[in-house]
């Protein structure tokens, strides 16, 4: 039997991991969510970019960015962390119940989008402790890693299959709906 020690709670604090999606995203994750609120399984869509393609396509813009030869190394190995982390995860944690008739995929990652990696990254600080990380410094580096990552599927939302969220219905305004305001 492990014992886990209790960490000072600045420790805690500085190796808790946050994750900030654009309002944008959140609100296609919760638009997502509500879809997967009914009765009837939705049909599985197969996606032209897949979670792998996605983390790809994140380590080729980060190599232009990193400055050393064992930077790279470090952030591949992240990279290559966050994709077991959602292969292992998938089945357990990211299909919602009106999901769960898809077949196993041998790997998840190389059969899924970005939609259900958004639902990784927005779990990430859930699944993973502060106990988890050996020291700050190492949680620091794969919290902003996810952050980037993050970013990085906002900005290209469109070539990676993100689905747009609906624009709430706004109500025109008449003379009658005016003046139910002002009474």
């Amino acid at each position: 039997m492990t014992v886990v020690s209790e960490l000072p709670a600045d420790v805690i604090k500085a190796r808790t991991l946050r994750v900030n999606l654009s309002a944008t995203l959140n609100k296609t994750l919760a638009n997502d969510y509500e879809e997967s609120r009914g009765d009837e399984p939705r049909a599985t869509t197969r996606v032209d970019v897949t979670v792998s393609d996605i983390l790809t396509r994140f380590t080729e813009e980060q190599a232009g960015k990193v400055k050393s030869p064992k930077s790279m190394e470090t952030m591949r190995a992240i990279v290559r962390g966050i994709e077991d982390a959602f292969n292992d995860t998938f089945y357990a944690s990211l299909l919602y119940k009106d999901e769960w008739h898809v077949a196993k995929a041998q790997t998840p990652s190389k059969v899924f989008g970005a939609l259900h990696l958004l639902r990784l990254l927005a779990k990430f600080p859930d699944m993973v402790s502060p106990h988890a990380f050996a020291s700050d410094d190492h949680a620091k580096m794969l919290n902003v890693k996810l952050n980037e990552l993050g970013r990085f599927i906002d900005r290209n939302a469109a070539a990676l299959g993100v689905p747009v969220p609906p624009k709430p219905e706004r109500k025109p305004k008449s003379a009658v709906n005016l003046d139910a305001a002002d009474a």
